[in-house]
């Protein structure tokens, strides 16, 4: 869908300002990842002492096409993926009759100290954007980009019971996002660009590079 809208809105258009951009890259996430609904039902829980340690950063993958509707304008959409986030809590102290978890009871005392309640979060990414281009040298370009980011988190707490017997808690989570970015493309031959880029989306910063194939 994406594509053709993108095809509607150029016309008629030549292959070569067709292209197709393959990334990796990194995301850091300045705020940290929230606790699940677990997390701070043990976290505020006064009969327990906890620690909790999260990750702020991670890699992914992207998968992108793009149509320039001139030399200084193009439209590009992506899919990225690839991208986890891990949060854990160490639990000692467990005095207490248990905690509801999805509306299942779970006996905290009868588990054994220094429990590590651990939520992983798989974050994937489509985008949609405008970058507006310059040339700095015949060899190298620079460019800013706006759109917005379509997001998809799904988040899985687990609590250790016995041995590999584990509770979950998943949850998903969706919406959309504004990203701005500065990037340089700079040009070694006809067909292909390297590509460096950074973004703001929110409170989340995003470093990547990339491989630009144009078709001609």
């Amino acid at each position: 869908m994406v594509v053709l809208l993108m095809t509607a809105v150029s016309g008629n258009c030549e292959s070569e300002d067709w292209y197709f951009v393959l990334g990796n890259g990194v995301i850091n996430i300045m705020d940290g990842i929230r606790p699940s609904s677990s997390e701070r039902r043990i976290m505020k829980n006064t009969r327990l002492t906890s620690s909790r340690s999260a990750d702020s950063k991670s890699t992914y993958r992207s998968l992108g096409i793009g149509h320039c509707l001139s030399k200084h304008v193009c439209l590009e959409a992506a899919y990225l993926w690839g991208a986890q986030f891990r949060t854990s809590i160490t639990v000692s102290n467990l005095n207490l009759d248990g905690l509801n978890v999805k509306g299942i009871p779970v006996s905290l005392g009868n588990l054994h100290l220094n429990t590590t309640v651990e939520q992983i979060a798989d974050v994937s990414l489509t985008q949609l954007s405008i970058l507006g281009k310059y040339s700095l040298t015949e060899s190298v370009d620079t460019f800013g980009r706006v759109g917005f980011y379509q997001y998809k988190i799904n988040e899985t707490a687990r609590i250790p019971l016995h041995g590999d017997i584990s509770l979950s808690e998943e949850s998903v989570e969706t919406g959309s996002i504004p990203t701005m970015s500065i990037g340089f493309d700079f040009k070694p031959i006809k067909k292909v660009n390297v590509r460096l880029e950074g973004q703001k989306i929110g409170p989340v910063m995003m470093y990547s590079g990339a491989i630009v194939y144009k078709f001609e």
